[in-house]
């Protein structure tokens, strides 16, 4: 296969793709779909474990059993919600238990939310004979707010108290950041609950982006205002005290333009 192919765009006109018709092709990191995909069949993706991201320009196309199967790296989807229909988005995320952002482009807004990881285990029940499922992570649960016609966002919401407590700490605050950057059909009481969940650990959080040196997110976290004066001085000093100047000119020019003017005050008599 060609270079190229490294990035797939399947062209308009297209109506399906065959069973196992890219599966074990591992060069594959990224796929675009048309609005004229009517379905992907059964395996087609089958074991691309190179795949990362998935485009899709509508919501209406039919997926096959397995078609997404041990796409491990699989943690970008794209969808354009223009049908009454969010089947594909379920059966992809069935077949990939890892946690995955998805973004949903509609017509009157758009979303971006996060489906944590799940593990599926299972336990002998010696004694009644039988093997018990249980599910690791709240990813089974996210993953059932999803219907056929769409994401009920009400009860992904709701949620949020038990993701907090079943998974671990970088799912939680990437479904707070998501939904308090993109609130579509976002309700005020469950805003309020994201946002006083990075408000309680913004210092944890922003120490934690310098240590991994992911300014980009600790710019869009200062952005949703979740951090007080008191606070931002404190993971100023981090910054000064590691060294760390691209972090210290993000937090320095968000103290400059939120801030400022509230320390001239103290100065006027």
């Amino acid at each position: 296969m060609k270079d190229e192919m490294n990035r797939l765009v399947i062209p308009e006109g297209t109506r399906q793709i065959q069973d196992f018709k890219y599966s074990e092709h591992r060069e594959i990191i990224s796929a675009d779909f048309p609005q004229s995909l009517e379905k992907i069949g059964a395996h087609a993706f089958y074991n691309c474990r190179s795949l990362s991201e998935i485009r899709f320009a509508t919501s209406g196309t039919d997926i096959g059993n397995g078609a997404f199967k041990n796409c491990s790296r699989l943690k970008q989807i794209s969808i354009e919600k223009n049908t009454d229909d969010l089947k594909l988005l379920k059966a992809i995320l069935v077949d990939i238990n890892q946690e995955t952002e998805v973004e949903l482009l509609y017509p009157d807004g758009y979303a971006k939310v996060v489906f944590p990881y799940y593990i599926d285990n299972y336990e002998e029940n010696t004694p009644a004979r039988i093997v018990m499922h249980i599910s690791e992570g709240a990813g089974t649960m996210y993953r059932e707010c999803i219907y056929s016609g769409d994401l009920d966002f009400k009860a992904y919401d709701a949620l949020f108290s038990k993701e907090i407590n079943l998974d671990i700490y970088d799912s939680a605050v990437a479904i707070a950041v998501n939904r308090l950057k993109y609130p579509y059909r976002l309700l005020p009481e469950a805003g309020e609950r994201y946002r006083d969940y990075l408000c309680s650990n913004v210092k944890k959080i922003a120490d934690k982006y310098l240590a991994e040196n992911r300014i980009k997110e600790l710019s869009e976290l200062l952005k949703l205002q979740v951090a007080d004066k008191e606070t931002l001085e404190e993971i100023t000093e981090t910054a000064r005290e590691s060294g760390h100047k691209e972090g210290l000119c993000v937090l320095i020019d968000y103290y400059s333009e939120n801030f400022a003017d509230e320390d001239k005050k103290k100065y006027i008599f």
